[in-house]
């Protein structure tokens, strides 16, 4: 499991039901770095520590899950 500190730079999507959110932070060793996270997205300008791991969505490339 991997660990990434950022700052959420804006939301990409959110379920009706809150169930998933797609957001991206700016994260200092990765720079822009899309994540995938299962609840409800944290606010914009919020500094968040995220621990997962990397997959490639065949859609949407590289993502932090």
């Amino acid at each position: 499991m991997q660990e990434l500190n950022g700052i959420v730079e804006s939301v990409l999507f959110q379920a009706p039901e809150n169930t998933f959110c797609v957001f991206k932070i700016n994260e200092q060793a990765q720079g822009l770095t899309c994540i995938v996270y299962k609840g409800i997205a944290p606010y914009i300008g919020e500094q968040i520590t995220l621990q997962g791991e990397w997959v490639e969505h065949a859609k949407f490339g590289k993502q932090f899950q």
